[in-house]
């Protein structure tokens, strides 16, 4: 009995660690970058990792404005914004950047494309990333509502005829398209970019810790969702893209690994038939999750444009 008692303690305590590991965000960017193209290379994407650090060298961060915001429950958000080169533009687009992780890492390919389209280009941290408040990340429900916030100061910068894309990327979008169903949304947000997005979070965490833990991932899986619940106040059983995406009124491509082992591709395509306005997909071939555009940035790059009309 004693020994029971002691294994299922350690158990639970591991079981936190993952949760830790899965929730608590990265506040050094360096860091979440290290690991980033550590993971790459472990699953032997060793040319792609040297696209996103040769991305990268070439991204100073530090040459945007730091900017701030309050969330909804207070907390303090903050980001960069980088005024387009050619004076302030009349388009704009935010980065929502991927769990874990941070725009540098997660658009520093795509941050050159809209540079060149002379757009104002904003970078929040999510909140418990970089330099933002927050203890943990909620995996996109309350990222979304602090994406309308973002998106309402945007239209407060910029005026109201001003236009917003929204590039997101796999918790990011989707943030993205949760903000897009929400009714408070500016309606001078034209388009979501939503790249490796996943319909439930409860399906995305499982298939994580699959990858990861092996046999030990259902009965951790189940302990997550507790903790889940009882940080956050969430349960990752409930929130779903499936009901909510019923509610987009803003058009949304979608970009997709093929064989994304995160989020099923399927998933993706059940999602695209259910959103009520123009909404398309494209997949990228051996892209693995939450890496489309430098997989294939000439392929992202030309359908980007010619969605959101700058073709």
């Amino acid at each position: 009995t004693v020994t029971v008692a002691v294994l299922f303690i350690l158990f639970l305590i591991f079981s936190f660690c993952v949760f830790k590991k899965y929730f608590s965000g990265v506040k050094s960017k360096a860091k979440a970058e290290k690991n980033f193209i550590k993971k790459l290379r472990q699953i032997g994407c060793k040319s792609l990792a040297e696209k996103y650090e040769s991305s990268r060298r070439n991204f100073n961060e530090n040459d945007g404005k730091e900017v701030t915001i309050f969330s909804r429950d207070e907390l303090h958000l903050s980001g960069r914004l980088f005024i387009a080169e050619n004076g302030e533009a009349r388009k704009s687009v935010i980065f929502f950047h991927s769990e874990n992780n941070s725009s540098a890492i997660d658009f520093s390919a795509e941050f050159k494309m809209y540079r060149k389209m002379n757009y104002n280009i904003l970078l929040p941290d999510q909140r418990a990333h970089g330099i933002s408040e927050g203890k943990y990340s909620t995996m996109g429900i309350m990222e979304s509502f602090d994406l309308v916030s973002w998106c309402r100061w945007l239209e407060m910068c910029f005026g109201t005829e001003s236009e917003i894309v929204v590039h997101g990327i796999s918790m990011g979008a989707f943030a993205a398209i949760a903000a897009a169903a929400n009714s408070e949304m500016p309606q001078n947000v034209k388009y979501i970019i939503a790249d490796s997005a996943y319909p439930l979070i409860r399906d995305f965490i499982s298939a994580k810790a699959k990858s990861e833990l092996s046999f030990l991932a259902k009965p951790v899986s189940g302990f997550l969702n507790i903790f889940y619940k009882n940080h956050t106040g969430f349960d990752t059983r409930d929130f779903s893209l499936y009901t909510v995406c019923k509610s987009v009124k803003i058009p949304v491509l979608f970009i997709h690994p093929e064989k994304d082992k995160l989020s099923p591709l399927a998933n993706i395509e059940s999602l695209v038939k259910r959103i009520p306005v123009k909404s398309e997909l494209i997949t990228i071939k051996k892209a693995p999750h939450a890496t489309c555009f430098v997989k294939d940035e000439k392929l992202c790059a030309v359908e980007i444009k010619k969605f959101i009309g700058e073709a």
